[in-house]
């Protein structure tokens, strides 16, 4: 390759260059495109230059007439008047080399991140003449850019009002938009997009989440034809009822108000039934107490005024000494009442071994005595009693009647009539049966309480 500098005759006072370069591939419509410095496998030749990347962006001068084959002339600087060789743009206009077309040059300023922005020329007459500038380029570290799929995160969005969401509320394609939604709201589709509005009419949500059916909102054509079974519920017209004699008592609710020992009563035609108490005096259970080889048992209740007496049964007692008795003893919310003068009692023992009646009596003593003849220890030989305790009230003495039967020692019917007393005014809440020595193998215990209406 051979270098003539020629001076500026060809170019219109441009400084040119003619150029001998076997095979140079460039043509006669090669005038006016840049061309640059190539080592091909460490031989320098010219090559069409392009902005594409800082490799093949250097361009050195600008083809102004090809010979032939073999030799062309170039300007590196100056003033250009070739025919052919000036854009037809406006005076003023910048000249780049083109990213897109190797050796071009244009007024549209390459942009693109990695391409090279390298002005060339600047136009002073159009179609005419033009300055050649002789500057490096700037390679454009920035332009559009492409974000990488899922990598905008949601703290990266522009904060939005609360209770919003990003929607395309439109008909068609469309960017999206915030939506705000009150409260209670709700994001319904329809053919004219997107709307938000409060779920309500027959069945309600609220802004938890909870759906209410309303009141009076399910008519019969609602209802699935499997609820009328025709034996508890019937249709009339659009209306569904319960048959007469379809609620058991298993249907009826259990409610609060249905405490035990109510009752439902019946208030007249059109009125709702309510739970009452019984009327007149009614029997409540209060506890009971079963004996193992007891030294003694007890049952104790929760005080009510109402109560006025308290039925208490003693059912097949059994002793394990022989000629032992049983005792009866009362206590209030202190305690049982144990000590040795507390009671007095007047108890009967008729035999049905003996020609006479017997009453054994006491002043002073720490229980109501039954069986004083002494019961028969054998298996098969129990003392059973029915009692009536007064409850007392605190200011009167608690009174005791009843009846009691055993087999005395010798193996025959006794019993009779027990009466007894509290030396003292209590209100009655408990009572124990004690053996008067030993334990009792076997027997219950149980109280009623006797209430007014």
């Amino acid at each position: 390759m051979t270098l003539t500098k020629i001076g500026a005759s060809l170019g219109g006072s441009a400084d040119i260059i003619n150029v001998t370069q076997t095979s140079h591939t460039f043509v006669s419509n090669d005038r006016g495109k840049a061309v640059r410095m190539n080592n091909n496998s460490g031989t320098p030749q010219y090559v069409l230059a392009i902005a594409s990347g800082t490799t093949t962006a250097d361009a050195i001068g600008i083809i102004i007439h090809v010979t032939d084959g073999n030799n062309f002339t170039m300007a590196t600087s100056g003033r250009i008047t070739v025919d052919y060789c000036v854009p037809n743009e406006v005076a003023g206009t910048v000249l780049f080399l083109s990213h897109a077309t190797a050796g071009v040059l244009t007024s549209t300023e390459p942009s693109a991140a990695g391409h090279v922005s390298k002005p060339m020329a600047v136009i002073t007459i159009a179609n005419s003449e033009m300055i050649m500038l002789q500057q490096r380029g700037e390679v454009i570290s920035t332009g559009a850019v492409s974000i990488a799929d899922g990598s905008v995160t949601n703290a990266k969005l522009a904060n939005m009002a609360t209770r919003t969401v990003k929607a395309n509320a439109t008909s068609g394609s469309a960017n999206p938009t915030d939506v705000v939604m009150a409260d209670g709201d709700f994001l319904i589709a329809n053919a004219s997009g997107l709307i938000t509005a409060p779920i309500a009419g027959d069945v309600a949500v609220d802004n938890t989440g909870a759906s209410v059916i309303q009141q009076d909102a399910v008519e019969g054509s609602m209802v699935h034809a499997n609820v009328v079974d025709d034996t508890t519920i019937e249709q009339n017209g659009t209306q569904f009822r319960i048959k007469d004699g379809g609620v058991t008592l298993a249907k009826i609710a259990h409610t609060n108000n249905g405490n035990n020992g109510l009752f439902l009563r019946h208030n007249g035609s059109g009125s709702d039934p309510t739970w009452a108490a019984a009327g007149g005096a009614n029997l409540v259970y209060l506890g009971t107490a079963v004996a193992s080889s007891s030294s003694s048992i007890s049952v104790t209740w929760t005080d009510d005024s109402e109560y006025v007496q308290f039925l208490v049964l003693g059912n097949e007692f059994r002793v394990s000494s022989q000629y032992a008795g049983l005792g009866l003893q009362l206590g209030d919310s202190s305690g049982m009442d144990t000590g040795s003068s507390d009671y007095q009692y007047v108890t009967g023992n008729d035999s049905a071994g003996a020609t006479t009646s017997t009453v054994s009596i006491s002043e002073s003593l720490n229980r109501i005595a039954m069986g004083v003849r002494g019961i028969n220890n054998a298996s098969g030989y129990p003392c059973s009693f029915a009692l009536w305790v007064s409850r007392g009230d605190g200011n009167v003495y608690n009174m005791v009647s009843g009846t009691h039967s055993y087999r005395e020692h010798t193996g025959v019917l006794a019993g009779g009539t027990v009466l007894g007393m509290r030396k003292a005014a209590i209100t009655v809440t408990r009572v124990a049966v004690v053996p008067n020595t030993g334990n009792m193998p076997t027997g219950r215990l149980t109280v009623w309480g006797v209430k007014h209406e």
